[in-house]
């Protein structure tokens, strides 16, 4: 993953990374070995659990499909993730 954002917080024992503005995350071998993108205002990362976590809207993109969201949960060890509510999106065969 490769990440960007305008601000980045780090907590003292850096168990974790808070990001804030225009937060960007790339993955080029994500899931199903699609692109995959994550956007979001606001992101905080728990590295050393590999967890990846927000309550703001979210936009993810896999290949061609689309989601949005309020709130997200990715375990990225588990290769799971969960949209907690308002969710939407676009599938295309």
């Amino acid at each position: 993953w490769t990440i960007s954002a305008d601000q980045a917080t780090i907590s003292e024992d850096q168990s974790l990374v808070r990001l804030s503005g225009h937060v960007i995350a790339v993955s080029d071998a994500g899931f199903e070995g699609q692109v995959t993108e994550i956007r979001a205002p606001q992101l905080d990362i728990e590295p050393t659990i590999y967890r990846a976590s927000t309550d703001s809207r979210v936009q993810i993109r896999i290949g061609p499909r689309s989601l949005t969201a309020t709130g997200m949960l990715a375990l990225l060890q588990e290769n799971q993730l969960q949209l907690r509510s308002n969710v939407s999106g676009k599938f295309v065969p």
